[in-house]
C-alpha cells in the first residue's frame, strides 16, 4: 500500500480553500459589498482558513 503523496494532499488542501473563498466572494458581491471590502474580507478569510488547515495538517 502506497503512502499518500504530500504534494498532492497540499494541492488539494489549497484548492479547497480557494473554492471556499470564491464562494464567499460571490456571496459578498451579491450582498452589495464593494470590491475593496470584498478584498479585505477575502484576505482575512484566507489567513484564517490557511491557519486552520495548517493546524489540521499537523
Amino acid at each position: 500500500m502506497k503512502k499518500p503523496n504530500k504534494d498532492i494532499l497540499e494541492h488539494d488542501r489549497k484548492r479547497q480553500i480557494q473554492l471556499k473563498l470564491v464562494m464567499l466572494e460571490d456571496k459578498l458581491s451579491d450582498h452589495g459589498f464593494t470590491d475593496a471590502e470584498i478584498a479585505v474580507k477575502l484576505d482575512e478569510a484566507r489567513k484564517t482558513r490557511e491557519a486552520a488547515a495548517a493546524q489540521d495538517y499537523k
